[in-house]
């Protein structure tokens, strides 16, 4: 198997090819593929190029799904402070989940700009609960709960998630 780098630097370069696109992208590799006229090898290296790519994009989309999920899940039933979240992800990251931590606050906010989970303050006395507006300072000081969008967003999550487990047999 060969490194993209390795890939990279086995091209000639001339006067009429001196630019070739970044070959770490999936558009790098596949404008190298469709542009340029290269030997057997080299076709076959990029289509191996392209087979790691989109396996890692893909992996990594399924993660970023995975954690959504899971956050998502957190919110669902009651109103959950930005403490007891990270406490419950991090029990389920300790049982085998891959989340890293630090990403919470940023896929909290994108949760929120999409109206999946609400941000709210609690109160002793009436009203008990108000709707605020979350960014990054104030983020741990809310009280999250899922929206409606959230349940149809998530309820999209599990059915996809299903799905990875499952392979069709032959």
């Amino acid at each position: 198997m060969y490194a993209v780098s390795d890939v990279a630097s086995t091209f000639p370069r001339n006067d009429t090819c001196s630019h070739f696109p970044r070959f770490d992208t999936l558009n790098g590799a596949f404008t190298v593929a469709r542009t340029v006229n290269y030997s057997l090898f080299a076709r076959a290296t990029i289509a191996s190029l392209l087979s790691q790519l989109l396996r890692r994009e893909t992996k990594m989309l399924h993660d970023c799904d995975e954690f959504e999920r899971t956050v998502l899940e957190v919110v669902l039933n009651d109103l959950e402070p930005f403490e007891s979240i990270t406490a419950k992800l991090s029990q389920h990251t300790a049982s085998g989940g891959r989340f890293d931590l630090r990403n919470l606050p940023s896929l909290l906010l994108k949760l929120l700009a999409d109206d999946f989970v609400g941000a709210y303050l609690i109160h002793a006395e009436h009203p008990y609960v108000t709707a605020v507006k979350a960014d990054s300072d104030t983020i741990h000081r809310y009280w999250y709960r899922i929206t409606g969008r959230g349940e149809t967003r998530l309820h999209n999550l599990r059915e996809n998630h299903c799905r990875v487990h499952f392979k069709r047999s032959a």
